[in-house]
C-alpha cells in the first residue's frame, strides 16, 4: 500500500465516526459540529453542497433522510444522494459539493461500487483539493488503508486511504479483534484505529488525530514480536482536561 503525503495547504480535516450519533450530538463543546462549520465557512458561503454516497446501504432513502437532518443542523444549503447508478447528475454534484459523506452499510459491497464506478478516483481528488470528508462506520473504513471482511478468512481490501490507519467501527466487545487480524497480517510500523460506538475522530492536516466524544483505541506491532500487538488509548481534549483539573484538585487538597 502506498501512502499519498500532501501538503497541500487546502488540505482539511477528515471526520471518521463510528455511527452517525456524533451527527445529532446536541453538546456546547461539540467539536465535530463547530469544526465542520468552520472549514466550509458556512457564514461566508453563498451556497454550500453535501453529497451523501449511500453505495454501502443501497442507497436506502431513510439513511438519506438522516443525513439531510444532519446537514440541516450543520447549515448546509443543498444536499444529494450519490446514487449507485451515478448518473451524469450525480457525477456533477459530487464534482461540485463542499462536503462528502461515505455512509454505513456493508463495506465491502459499498466499496465495490465506489470503485467500479470512479466515486473513487473523484472523492480522493476531491479531498486533496480541499472539499470536507465524512466517513460513518462501513464509510470509516472505507476511508482508511482497507480492512478484511467480516470473516477473517476473506480477502483483505485495499481503499481509500485518506489516513494512513487501518480503521475498526464498534467493535469494543470483540476487542477489536478484525483490526487486530488485520495489524498482524500487515507490515512492520502498521497502525490501527478502534473507534467505539458514539465516538469519531478528527484527523487533521497535520497528521494528528483528535479523538471526539470517545477514546480512541491505537493497535501497533510490538517491537519484540510480530504477534504481540501493543494497545493505547487516545483520549479525546476534555477528556485530558477534566483528568488534569482533578489532580489538580487532589494535589491542592493534600498540600492543604
Amino acid at each position: 500500500m502506498t501512502i499519498e503525503i500532501n501538503t497541500n495547504s487546502n488540505l482539511k480535516p477528515l471526520y471518521l465516526l463510528a455511527d452517525s450519533q456524533l451527527l445529532f450530538w446536541n453538546s456546547p463543546n461539540n467539536r465535530f459540529v463547530t469544526t465542520i462549520r468552520e472549514n466550509l465557512k458556512i457564514h461566508q458561503a453563498t451556497v454550500t453542497r453535501s453529497a451523501y454516497i449511500g453505495a454501502s446501504n443501497g442507497d436506502n432513502p431513510e439513511f438519506f433522510n438522516l443525513f439531510t437532518a444532519a446537514m440541516d443542523n450543520i447549515d448546509i444549503h443543498e444536499s444529494k444522494m450519490i446514487t449507485s447508478s451515478f448518473t451524469d447528475e450525480d457525477r456533477d454534484f459530487l464534482e461540485s459539493a463542499d462536503l462528502i459523506l461515505l455512509a454505513g452499510g456493508d463495506f465491502k459491497a459499498g466499496w465495490g461500487i465506489i470503485q467500479e464506478t470512479g466515486m473513487a478516483e473523484i472523492i480522493s481528488r476531491k479531498f486533496y483539493s480541499g472539499t470536507v470528508i465524512i466517513g460513518v462506520s462501513a464509510g470509516a473504513i472505507q476511508l482508511g488503508m482497507g480492512s478484511f471482511g467480516t470473516d477473517s478468512c476473506e480477502s483483505f481490501t485495499e481503499t481509500l486511504a485518506l489516513i494512513p490507519y487501518y480503521i475498526n467501527v464498534h467493535d469494543e466487545h470483540n476487542d477489536w479483534s478484525r483490526l487486530r487480524h488485520t495489524i498482524k497480517q500487515k507490515e512492520e510500523f502498521s497502525k490501527g484505529l478502534g473507534i467505539s460506538a458514539g465516538g469519531g475522530l478528527i484527523y487533521h492536516p497535520d497528521s494528528t488525530v483528535e479523538p471526539i466524544r470517545i477514546g480512541l483505541n491505537e493497535l501497533h506491532k510490538s517491537v519484540n514480536s510480530d504477534e504481540e500487538l501493543v494497545c493505547n488509548i487516545l483520549l479525546p481534549p476534555e477528556a485530558k482536561i477534566n483528568s488534569e483539573e482533578r489532580a489538580n484538585s487532589g494535589s491542592g487538597t493534600k498540600q492543604s
